[in-house]
């Protein structure tokens, strides 16, 4: 989620991953990949720079959520074939 501010000022809360695009037109717009627009403040730089930043915090904590588990605790794994399960 990254926060951002609507045009009168009010801040709200973005789902980043449902952002299809960001288009600096006369404001900047943000376009969601349900067709949705929300005309926002901040410059599109701005936009990508907080989408950057809140997926880097989504890695480092899935990396420390990782190294916190015991060795044994098991994974979860990709199966491409049924004769693995």
């Amino acid at each position: 989620m990254i926060q951002l501010t609507r045009i009168d000022g009010a801040p709200f809360v973005l789902n980043a991953d449902l952002i299809e695009r960001v288009e600096p037109l006369s404001d900047t717009v943000v376009t969601l990949l349900d067709g949705h627009q929300y005309a926002v403040r901040e410059t599109p730089s701005a936009v990508v720079d907080a989408m950057v930043a809140f997926r880097a915090s989504v890695m480092v904590t899935a990396d420390q959520l990782q190294r916190r588990l015991p060795p044994e605790t098991p994974h979860l794994r990709l199966v491409t074939d049924s004769k693995e399960r």
